[in-house]
């Protein structure tokens, strides 16, 4: 798998960074969540809600048991919009994800009205 490796909280760096904002209990939507390595810790550890949208099948498959639901699709096909349509979310997370999108500010602009 192209992203598998482990989540170092111990380390300044991104994820942990993002980590250390998101308040125990929280509704999160994650795009580009791999294999889950933050999705299992903000389930397991935070107690949070974690809904999730990852382009990869086989690295969705991983990530899936620490959601409560996935979509596996591109971010820019947009179908997360209509299964998310009834929720709100405390924290819209994209870690190392907009740098691959096409039209990151439109994916951007798209996400707010899914903010608490």
């Amino acid at each position: 798998m192209k992203y598998d490796s482990e989540l170092n909280l111990e380390d300044r760096n991104s994820l942990s960074i993002l980590i250390s904002r998101i308040k125990p209990n929280s509704t999160v939507l994650e795009f580009g969540p791999a294999n889950g390595r933050m999705t299992k810790y903000m389930k397991e550890q935070l107690n949070c809600k974690v809904f999730a949208v990852e382009i990869d099948e086989e690295s969705g498959k991983d990530a899936k048991p620490y959601t409560e639901k996935i979509v596996i699709d591109s971010i820019e096909n947009y179908s997360w919009q209509s299964e998310f349509k009834d929720i709100k979310f405390d924290y819209i997370i994209f870690a190392d994800v907009l740098e691959h999108l096409y039209y990151p500010e439109k994916v951007l602009k798209s996400v707010r009205d899914f903010l608490k």
